[in-house]
């Protein structure tokens, strides 16, 4: 004769008393992790060392509804089965519920953060590799030039030091591109482009790099690709305009009209030699203070204007490029886009002299260098 009660039986008038499935029990809890599990990765700081800890976590974050729901499904499935024996039900399912909510919104995050996680950083490493290919061209013309950088003649009091639509170009244009390089170091032409730092980059497109390098997708104010030669064939001086150009060099002559040491391939990964266009100073929204007493509250204040103030792409010496969030990042944190003082005394973090239209007086002695980028851009008006 079988002990089981029958089935009207009530289950607090039975003698086998029911009990809470543990198994719904752990369903329940697992669906409930995701809370407090997102929260811990929100605690954590970006810092690489514990990189393996959010990767861990974030792990558990999409394992644990599933194992939630499965484990769920499998309880309510033995409550079912032994009603007189187990109870538990309202935990299975709520872990169901919690944990196909859990699921189904992980699924639509696969598919909509790839499309946001590029939209704001796919400019950024565009322009890191825009940077990193320069760079790469300039070693290579370094390697077949004694070790120099492109470079025109000094020019102390050029207006072609940041406007490259101050040049001539549209009415200066060589037969080859060979013969463009070569007027650079020849008279008379060197008094065209004499001083020009974008010239300087330029020099590069003529032997071949591809304008559209030069042209940052997250720079607002440069729209436009440069033209290597004019409607008639001959080939260009310079830039054409200042919405070519997204991307400033290291000023590469000191006071005596010498190029500078740090201007030829050294391989040295304190030397910065390009950046993300630099701001003019008081100018942009918020208004660039590039020569602050202290750290300022916002970076935002002392940024290139690309990257939405964020940020900038630094390109060293030995081709590696950074993004930085602050411009104290030249040897001895000296600020890319100042100078100590006039002339240069050495590298600085703050209360120096900011970039202007006129050539800065730098001395080229020995590290660590007080470097500066060029051409300057007005963020208010985008011209350089």
């Amino acid at each position: 004769m079988t002990n089981r009660p029958p089935d009207n039986v009530l289950s607090y008038e039975s003698r086998f008393p029911t009990r809470l499935s543990r198994l719904a029990v752990i369903a329940f809890a697992a669906s409930l992790y995701v809370v407090p599990g997102f929260f811990l990765m929100l605690m954590f700081p970006d810092i690489r060392s514990l990189e393996i800890i959010k990767i861990i976590l974030a792990l558990c974050l999409i394992l644990a509804p599933i194992a939630s729901f499965i484990l769920a499904i499998i309880a309510r499935h033995r409550i079912n089965k032994h009603p007189q024996k187990l109870a538990g039900l309202g935990f299975t399912r709520a872990a169901s519920n919690i944990s196909g909510i859990t699921i189904c919104t992980w699924v639509l995050l696969i598919f909509l953060l790839p499309a946001t996680s590029r939209g704001h950083y796919a400019p950024r490493s565009s322009c890191a590799a825009n940077l990193r290919g320069i760079m790469n061209a300039m070693v290579i013309y370094a390697a077949q030039n004694s070790e120099h950088f492109p470079v025109v003649t000094y020019a102390p009091y050029s207006p072609a030091l940041n406007d490259p639509a101050g040049t001539p170009p549209f009415t200066a244009a060589g037969a080859t591109a060979d013969d463009v390089v070569n007027s650079y170091f020849a008279p008379p032409a060197p008094s065209l482009q004499a001083g020009s730092v974008s010239a300087n980059a330029w020099m590069l497109v003529l032997l071949g790099v591809s304008p559209k390098l030069f042209v940052c997708k997250s720079d607002p104010h440069a729209t436009d690709i440069a033209s290597l030669q004019a409607p008639s064939g001959r080939y260009y001086y310079n830039f054409q305009n200042d919405k070519q150009l997204s991307y400033s060099f290291s000023y590469p002559w000191i006071s005596d009209g010498s190029v500078a040491p740090w201007w030829r391939n050294t391989s040295d990964a304190s030397i910065p030699t390009g950046s993300d266009m630099a701001p003019q100073h008081g100018t942009g929204t918020p208004r660039r203070n590039l020569t602050p007493a202290s750290m300022p509250r916002d970076s935002k204040t002392w940024n290139s204007g690309n990257h939405g103030g964020e940020g900038q792409n630094v390109a060293f010496a030995d081709v590696h490029v950074d993004y930085v969030k602050v411009p104290t990042v030249g040897q001895s944190n000296d600020n890319i886009f100042t100078t100590s003082d006039n002339p240069s005394l050495g590298p600085t973090k703050f209360d120096d002299l900011p970039a202007t239209k006129s050539p800065p007086n730098l001395s080229g002695k020995g590290p660590p260098y007080d470097i500066i980028m060029y051409p300057v851009r007005n963020l208010d008006t985008g011209r350089l």
